[in-house]
């Protein structure tokens, strides 16, 4: 069905969408921004909570939820 084609399409689409990235030259993890591990500030994370795209989700998620997802864009 129609969900299995999109399914199907989201590698392509991520690659592409990197490959993008790549090509403007813009980074694609905290590190390549010059953030390390400890370097998560209060400031980060309030910045992200405050940002309107969140209002647009079904489920707002919680501040440890948004800490979890910046820490896993860092390396380890």
């Amino acid at each position: 069905g129609r969900a299995d084609g999109e399914e199907a399409l989201a590698p392509a689409l991520v690659a592409a969408t990197d490959a993008l990235r790549r090509q403007a030259g813009l980074p694609g993890t905290l590190a390549e921004l010059g953030l390390g591990a400890g370097d998560l500030a209060p400031a980060v994370i309030d910045a992200a909570m405050a940002n309107a795209s969140l209002r647009l989700h079904a489920r707002q998620p919680t501040r440890e939820e948004v800490t979890a997802l910046y820490r896993a864009m860092q390396p380890a």
